[in-house]
């Protein structure tokens, strides 16, 4: 007396199959070989649920509810950076401006399909072409804004320097996307 065998079942709002649920215990589950992504959608589902009691096979009982199932986004994709051409700049007189003044040179365009990250840039590399030799050396010619704006923080000489190779970074906070900048010409 007083003991129940009960059984769970799926009986409706599966139709892909993206669920299980163990008949003896009731726990439901993301079903073998299936996987749940916001990005791909649905973002919520609507199961029922029946249980019946198996002891009393003459009156069986069951009954039935739904469960609401909400998928939540998480940081699961890195963002993309749009490819940027090569920039041709000018050694113009807000360039080599006395007292300088940070010039806007181009802001970093990117996406992300999560909805849940916070963004950070930063340049990893920054590198000068010297106009006598060819060769590359550091320079701390730029900064880049928490918005992807990429700016000179001090005058460009096109005597000294023909060009400069900077590398950006974004981070969504898990996964880091680099892109390569190029400014061509500084006449």
């Amino acid at each position: 007396l007083g003991f129940t065998a009960l059984e769970f079942c799926i009986s409706g709002g599966n139709q892909l199959g993206n669920f299980a649920i163990d008949s003896t215990t009731g726990t439901l589950t993301v079903a073998t070989g299936k996987t749940i992504d916001f990005e791909a959608g649905p973002t919520s589902y609507q199961l029922t649920i029946t249980v019946t009691d198996l002891l009393i096979t003459e009156f069986a009982r069951s009954t039935s509810m739904t469960v609401t199932i909400f998928v939540l986004d998480e940081n699961d994709n890195a963002p993309e950076i749009e490819p940027i051409s090569p920039i041709s700049i000018t050694e113009s007189d807000e360039l080599s401006a006395t007292p300088f003044s940070p010039t806007e040179l181009v802001n970093v365009l990117f996406s992300d399909v999560d909805t849940t990250n916070s963004f950070a840039f930063s340049i990893l590399s920054a590198l000068g072409t010297m106009q006598a030799t060819g060769m590359q050396s550091p320079v701390s010619h730029f900064t880049i804004n928490s918005e992807g704006r990429i700016s000179f923080t001090e005058p460009i000489d096109a005597e000294v320097y023909s060009g400069f190779a900077l590398v950006i970074q974004l981070s969504d906070g898990i996964h880091q996307v680099t892109t390569p900048i190029s400014i061509v010409s500084v006449a």
